[in-house]
């Protein structure tokens, strides 16, 4: 009995150190095969003569006409302020006028929030609801315009519509990013707007939404002396490379891997997580060491990305986030709810696409997935920083 207990010790023992040994060499792999650096793809020469490729706006289909719902302005919830559940013993009046704020206010519960001026209360600038409905105009006019997304054939054969804007790959053409929608449309309307310079993709994939954001960027009504870059992040570093390799129809591309921090470039491709912490976001603040004027998020099933978000509200303020997926379970749907609780947001336009990949539904469930709702909010950034401008 005592040799037989030895035995299942001693092969116990050696199994843990056969997997420890593993996992060590499999680090070791990781760590010579794919270390943090960084590299600069060039242009493709034979895209140059092709960056402006459009289609005669006579052969071109024009986009849909939008009946638009008005703007919805945020509102934070400040009769919530002061509930007795919440502050013992606090009113609005005890608490905004005293100096100390330990009792009354946390980290969501601001001063700043809870307790706005007389002129601040309850009221929406004029000159943010003035940018927020130029804004939805200017977004309408272009989404029915013949010339967006590079001007798209009509369909021939029940094939999918040709658009100079969108990625030509078999795998895109049957995902909402690689067909003509509304969408797609919106993507590339608010990119090619003068004052849009700098738009993250932060989840790049393959590099279909980035190529819609590419052209629009590289179109002569809205590139001319305009100095635009576009960055987004990949963990699958086989697609980060794919996407890569796609942005240099449109410009040279920095691929960073890992945290390492490379030369800038008008292209900057992340083969990596999107940081949620302050200690690994060296690329993340270099990339939005200006600002991000837009942000696309379009999150995959169950990357609820809370602490990412938080992280990427604190380093690059957006002006504008265009959220996708909003509808679907376990996606990106409460960061529209967030932004929307808190004051200072507009809703400009929300809308619907149809998955195309989604065909000939048995499954009830996944009927629910038929559809992709997107939305896009704006942030009042003061004088003179509207987007429309």
């Amino acid at each position: 009995w005592l040799f037989h207990r030895c035995q299942v010790k001693i092969a116990c023992f050696v199994t843990l150190c056969a997997g420890a040994i593993y996992l060590f060499l499999v680090a070791v792999h990781s760590a010579e095969h794919h270390p943090d650096k960084w590299e600069i793809l060039p242009m493709e020469p034979a895209k140059k003569a092709n960056l402006r490729r459009t289609v005669r706006a006579g052969h071109a289909k024009r986009g849909p006409r939008i009946n638009a719902n008005p703007v919805i302005y945020s509102r934070f919830p400040r009769h919530l302020c002061f509930n007795t559940d919440r502050v013992v013993n606090g009113t609005e009046s005890k608490c905004c006028s005293e100096s100390s704020e330990s009792v009354c206010f946390d980290m969501f519960w601001t001063k700043e929030r809870c307790c706005p001026t007389a002129a601040e209360r309850d009221v929406i600038r004029p000159e943010f609801k003035a940018c927020a409905d130029d804004l939805q105009r200017s977004l309408l006019s272009c989404i029915e315009d013949v010339s967006t997304l590079g001007g798209c054939m009509p369909s021939e054969n029940g094939e999918p519509e040709h658009c100079p804007a969108l990625l030509d790959e078999a795998v895109s053409a049957r995902k909402v990013s690689g067909r003509d929608s509304m969408f797609a449309r919106v993507l590339w309307c608010l990119s090619s707007l003068p004052s849009a310079k700098s738009v993250l993709d932060l989840f790049i994939a393959g590099g279909a939404t980035a190529h819609i954001i590419g052209h629009a960027f590289t179109q002569l009504s809205s590139g001319i002396g305009k100095d635009w870059h576009i960055a987004g992040y990949e963990l699958d570093r086989e697609l980060a490379r794919e996407a890569a390799k796609v942005m240099t129809h449109f410009s040279e591309v920095g691929y960073w891997q890992g945290t390492a921090v490379g030369d800038s470039a008008k292209t900057i491709v992340v083969a990596g997580l999107v940081p949620a912490e302050e200690n690994d976001a060296s690329t993340l603040r270099a990339i939005c060491k200006e600002g991000a004027d837009i942000v696309l998020l379009d999150p995959d099933f169950q990357v609820l990305m809370q602490a990412e978000f938080l992280l990427l509200e604190k380093v690059c303020r957006p002006r504008a986030y265009l959220i996708n997926n909003i509808n679907l379970p376990a996606h990106g749907g409460w960061m529209r709810e967030t932004l929307m609780q808190y004051d200072g947001w507009a809703e400009i336009l929300t809308g619907v696409a149809p998955d195309f990949m989604l065909r000939g539904l048995k499954d009830g469930a996944r009927s629910i997935f038929a559809l992709r709702a997107w939305t896009l909010l704006v942030r009042d950034h003061g004088e003179g920083r509207c987007l429309a401008q």
